[in-house]
């Protein structure tokens, strides 16, 4: 005998969640007739079957009811509310203490207020924390990945295949997101999409590039317009800065200094490809041993880097003040435009390497919805997510956010920038000229990256702070064992080299 389940289909659940996103859009009003099963079956382009199903899904639901003629009814809202249950959209963020998010949260609560005036039952539980980026993401990671807490998440994209193979990503019908999918630039969206469905909703995006003061770099005889050329050129303007202005030119975070490795592991490899995602690290290969010498030579025998322990603004406060030339990565930039402060900075890509390819890491971070969680409140957390980009970047929350003093993006994801709420207007020519040359180069960073990051970066940080320098080898070795003792994936192109 054929065994007919009592659960409705996937195609059922979709068009119930269509037909209320539809009514909601139109803002129908309560206990008005709907259209009939024909017309929805039209305009979602399914059978007259499907609808019929849905609806009685709906009804069981206490969503809509039904008379005796061909219509149904949107229940009254008294009545609705009287028998929903509580839903609960749990999300985590990191403060860490920085008003920028603060004020982020401020603005975010208010539009979740509204978000659920016309959803009985449903509410947001925020969760902060005050940690290290990289520490913040491990621990979400592992929740994510345990359990249904939080139901949404941001998530650096090169987490998304150590989420995929662990079956927790929900996903969002692209259709039902198109109208804001449509606005954003398709680069953006090259890891967002998987079988028709959006798996995650980029909304930032980060490059690596140098950042120098102008006034610093005129001191020391150079030209704060012209490029770096190679690496060796980098050096040698380096040195001169040392010598005229005294101390480390460079100076890097924490993070920054295992990024600043990477980047020089991929521009020393000569059989990287000119084009496409970058490949994980092989910290055996060739590569990583002229990368790891250049990198060593920099810090300890030139003394030309110097790492700032201690958070951001133990970077960029020495910097706006002033006290040093060059550093690696952002150091606050949209704060530098809202003060009028640009003229003091001017960005430069990171030289290329030994292999002549000049590139920048390229990063996105954006929503992901966590498929342990009850199914109608995945629905409602995607709908959120979209909703709040969407009233975020080409709605009024832009200006909402600027007035409270969130300062706004560098890089717009729109494939128009210019109709970006949310994006800076004041960023001056010069750095839009260098900043189209980062993005050109940009390659996107391998999977598993981050964590990468939070076990590797503690383990390069410590080999510094010893004050003198380790041998190459091991150090490479160190970190290759580091990465296979937490489970990331790992090249190695043969046996541990001997020491």
């Amino acid at each position: 005998m054929m065994n007919i389940s009592s659960e409705p289909s996937p195609l059922v659940e979709r068009t119930a969640q269509r037909i209320v996103l539809s009514l909601r859009g139109r803002n129908h009003q309560i206990e008005a007739p709907l259209p009939t099963h024909r017309q929805w079956a039209e305009e979602l382009t399914v059978s007259h079957f499907t609808v019929s199903k849905a609806m009685k899904l709906l009804k069981d639901q206490g969503l809509v009811e039904s008379t005796e003629g061909s219509y149904t009814f949107l229940k009254s809202r008294d009545a609705t509310e009287a028998g929903a249950e509580q839903s609960e959209i749990t999300m985590w963020f990191n403060s860490n203490r920085n008003v920028r998010r603060m004020r982020q949260s401020i603005i975010r609560s208010r539009f979740q207020k509204g978000f659920t005036e016309d959803m009985p039952g449903l509410k947001f539980s925020e969760r902060d924390f005050n940690l290290p980026m990289t520490e913040f993401f491990t621990q979400m990671l592992a929740a994510f990945v345990q359990g249904k807490d939080p139901v949404l998440a941001e998530f650096p994209q090169t987490y998304l295949e150590f989420l995929e193979a662990h079956g927790v990503l929900s996903s969002f019908p692209r259709e039902e997101g198109a109208d804001y999918l449509d606005e954003i630039d398709e680069r953006f969206l090259e890891h967002s999409m998987k079988d028709g469905q959006c798996r995650f909703l980029p909304f930032a995006c980060s490059y690596s590039y140098l950042v120098c003061n102008q006034t610093l770099m005129r001191k020391a005889g150079l030209e704060p317009e012209e490029e770096f050329s190679s690496w060796d050129d980098l050096a040698k303007k380096c040195e001169r800065m040392k010598t005229a202005l005294g101390g480390e030119p460079i100076h890097v975070s924490e993070d920054g200094l295992f990024w600043l490795l990477l980047h020089w592991i991929y521009q020393a490899d000569e059989a990287l490809p000119a084009t496409g995602r970058l490949p994980l690290v092989d910290w055996q290969s060739t590569a990583a041993r002229v990368a790891m010498d250049f990198f060593l030579e920099m810090v300890f025998d030139r003394q030309l880097i110097r790492v700032n322990y201690g958070g951001k603004f133990s970077l960029s406060s020495p910097f706006w003040a002033g006290k040093v030339p060059m550093t690696f990565g952002e150091i606050m930039l949209s704060t530098a435009l809202e003060l009028d402060h640009a003229s003091d900075f001017t960005i430069k890509p990171v030289p290329p390497g030994p292999n002549g390819i000049a590139l920048s890491l390229m990063n996105t971070v954006g929503w992901t919805g966590n498929a342990h969680a009850d199914k109608v409140v995945q629905q409602r957390a995607w709908e959120y997510a979209f909703a709040w980009e969407r009233w975020l970047h080409l709605d009024a929350g832009g200006e909402a956010m600027k007035r409270l003093g969130v300062a706004p993006s560098l890089f717009s994801l729109l494939k128009n920038p210019e109709k970006d709420q949310f994006s800076s207007c004041k960023i001056p020519s010069d750095w839009q000229a260098a900043f189209r040359q980062i993005r050109e180069r940009g390659r996107w960073e391998a999977p598993d990256c981050g964590m990468m990051c939070a076990v590797q970066a503690p383990l390069l940080r410590a080999e510094v702070q010893k004050g003198h320098k380790p041998d190459p080898q091991t150090l490479l070795t160190h970190l290759l064992l580091a990465q296979h003792e937490a489970g990331i994936p790992s090249l190695c192109s043969g046996k541990i080299s001997p020491t």
